[in-house]
């Protein structure tokens, strides 16, 4: 008898207007598929449940009374671990300043957003969350087998596949780009930076390449020398 686990990934939306977490919910729920979409409308719900089950992305209104969004999510981060977030700002709202917790790649803000913006904006990241993810395995891999060939030609594979992601991820936030006639400025400037971040986990993954085809044309070299 063959036994399915089947693993159920959640995001955690916390915002205290019933009315705009419902729709979010509904049009991830279409969009995924695979995600459960979970809503809370107070920090100490939100940090409750994420305490239960770590969620894989949260998204963040700033319209709690209880604290601002990067509050929360630091709240969040220092209970459970570095996640994505995407905070969602209202039109007129004055900008945080970035915190360290900020400036880490995996959170997007957001000014008044469409739910096509949000749905976009939440695909990257999560595609963000299971390269890096993808990227530590395969480095813990490495350390832990020392070099092997098959491990190496592995690592090499999925380090192609996930610069194939990475363009798609690329090529998404420079049509947005391209296309910002009348977008607000602090739009511009995260797509930019989502744009940034993607450029540089693509960096790593050629390097990482690089590196590992030069060691496996070495190892079928000593292998094949007399």
């Amino acid at each position: 008898m063959t036994i399915i686990i089947q693993v159920i990934m959640n995001i955690l939306i916390i915002d205290n207007k019933k009315s705009q977490s419902s729709k979010i919910k509904e049009k991830l729920e279409e969009v995924l598929g695979s995600y459960r979409v979970i809503t809370r409308t107070s920090a100490l719900d939100a940090l409750a449940e994420a305490k239960k089950a770590p969620p894989e992305l949260v998204i963040i209104s700033d319209t709690l009374a209880e604290a601002r969004a990067a509050e929360i999510y630091s709240l969040i981060v220092n209970a459970v671990g570095p996640l994505p977030a995407i905070l969602i700002k209202g039109a007129g709202r004055r900008g945080e300043k970035s915190p360290e917790y900020l400036d880490n790649g995996l959170v997007t803000q957001l000014v008044t957003p469409s739910l096509n913006a949000i749905v976009l904006a939440v695909k990257d990241s999560l595609r963000i969350r299971r390269l890096t993810r993808e990227i530590d395995n395969l480095r813990n891999q490495l350390k832990r087998a020392g070099f092997d060939k098959k491990i190496a030609d592995l690592t090499l594979e999925s380090s192609h596949r996930i610069n194939d992601t990475l363009m798609t991820i690329l090529g998404n936030s420079q049509l947005l780009l391209s296309d910002s006639k009348g977008m607000n400025a602090g739009v511009q400037a995260k797509l930019k930076k989502i744009e940034k971040a993607a450029k540089e986990i693509q960096s790593i993954t050629l390097s990482l390449a690089n590196t590992l085809g030069t060691e496996i044309r070495q190892f079928e070299t000593e292998k094949t020398t007399p």
